[in-house]
């Protein structure tokens, strides 16, 4: 198993991963913004 830990990368980096094992399914690239973003915007306080 690995973890991989990024922290403030620079605006528009986009992340990706290492190619997939057979049989495995490889995530799609992300900006790191725009996931950032939306992990921000879905925090609410009520």
């Amino acid at each position: 198993m690995s973890l991989v830990y990024f922290y403030e990368c620079d605006p528009r980096t986009l992340v990706e991963s290492l190619p997939a094992p057979t049989g495995r399914v490889a995530y799609e690239p992300v900006d790191s913004h725009a996931y950032l973003r939306a992990k921000l915007d879905s925090i609410s306080v009520s």
